[in-house]
């Protein structure tokens, strides 16, 4: 799933509409959509399935949506702005459109029935008489199982052109204004990073625009600092004038385990013409799987992932379960029915070309989405890592 991205929705969208109804109203899932007959696998599904045989035993309610709220600011000034329009990029309503909404006069904006078990973008974008502002991507919202505030930022032209200035770039107005910022595996801003450690790259490993340079005490890129350095609680780092198009971002930092080593981390990110990125890469969602080369099975590693987010999963049971919408593939029954459904159903793991599993391509984040909200945001995420590398080696039940 990749993520950061940029990408304009098609609204109104008929097929999406139909496609998404249904399993909107049973929140966040992953897997194939329901159709007329469930189950071509099995047109005539048990009317009564066994309940979940291992009920968990102190319960959690797991919320059908949930709602996310905040205020719209001012990425420079860090103040309220008001009238800033907001739309949900990664998640769609049942009418097959984005999620949208205009925050208020104090800044205070409301996106509400979200489904659980949700992760999206927000583009956020500003007509303003006094200042202009840049249509901005924001740093994912996680939504799990409870309501989420987190603000939203619209990055000013005054702004990129303060920063174009004090590094001696000239402005194209057709090309973006990327912002990172660089978390170790603990969520930490990440400091000394260097400059030849950090790049964005195209498909074919081309450099894009003009950087990294690194922010400085005062906020603005200082030509002065050669590496990542924390300020008022982050490392950003900018790139100036990146075309149109999606790239991948990649910073090297050293191995905890052998310091002479250094690992990747990276995240996907996608521009638009005359736009503005404020990413994010490290933290807790960028590093690989903690099992490394090691051998994975379905038992331990994957079945877990696909569990309620109460029980410490992703949320893909939200509707993969018996008695919600997605129930033609449960992913809450016992772990050995859920792995012999999931091989008899075709294309839902795939040995022979392991990305192309349904289990992987269906919660991947993408535009014009296959899914009423994505699962992983982009091929960095952890989940998305643990189940790929299972069935690369070749999806076994058990270690």
């Amino acid at each position: 799933m990749s993520l950061i991205q940029t990408r304009m929705y098609t609204h109104g969208r008929a097929w999406l509409a139909a496609l998404f109804a249904v399993a909107l109203a049973g929140g966040g899932c992953v897997g194939d959509i329901p159709t007329s007959d469930p189950d071509p696998m099995d047109p005539n599904p048990d009317p009564d399935p066994d309940p979940n045989p291992n009920p968990d035993p102190n319960p959690q309610p797991d919320p059908e949506s949930l709602d996310v709220t905040g205020m719209t600011m001012d990425y420079w000034e860090a103040e309220p702005l008001a009238n800033v329009a907001l739309e949900t990029q990664g998640m769609i309503d049942a009418q097959g459109n984005p999620f949208a909404t205009t925050s208020d006069a104090t800044g205070a904006f409301a996106f509400v029935g979200v489904p659980a078990a949700s992760t999206f973008y927000v583009r956020t974008s500003l007509d303003s008489e006094t200042l202009a502002y840049r249509p901005t991507i924001n740093e994912p919202a996680v939504v799990v199982n409870d309501d989420l505030v987190q603000n939203f930022y619209v990055v000013s032209e005054a702004f990129v052109n303060i920063n174009s200035s004090t590094v001696n770039q000239p402005v194209d107005p057709l090309a973006a204004f990327v912002v990172a910022d660089v978390r170790d595996m603990l969520g930490l801003p990440l400091e000394g990073i260097p400059a030849e450690d950090i790049t964005l790259t195209d498909a074919l490993g081309n450099p894009m625009g003009t950087g990294p340079y690194f922010f400085g005490a005062t906020g603005i890129l200082d030509l002065n600092l050669l590496a990542t350095t924390a300020y008022d609680g982050k490392a950003r780092i900018a790139f100036l004038n990146v075309p149109a198009g999606t790239y991948t971002l990649t910073v090297l930092y050293p191995d905890p385990a052998d310091p002479a080593a250094k690992l990747p981390m990276t995240v996907s990110i996608t521009t638009e013409a005359g736009g503005a990125n404020l990413a994010r890469v490290g933290g807790m969602g960028n590093q690989p799987p903690t099992g490394g080369g090691g051998a994975y099975s379905f038992v331990d590693d994957v079945y877990p992932i696909l569990q309620k987010a109460s029980l410490g999963g992703v949320g893909c049971a939200n509707c993969h379960s018996t008695a919600k919408v997605a129930n033609f593939l449960r992913f809450d029954e016992d772990p050995a029915l859920v792995y012999n459904a999931m091989l008899a159903r075709p294309g839902v793991i795939n040995i022979l070309d392991p990305a192309q599993s349904m289990l992987l391509t269906k919660p991947l984040y993408e535009d014009p989405p296959n899914h009423p909200n994505a699962t992983f945001l982009d091929m960095n995420d952890p989940n998305y890592m643990v189940i790929l590398r299972w069935i690369e080696q070749g999806a076994p039940l058990q270690k």
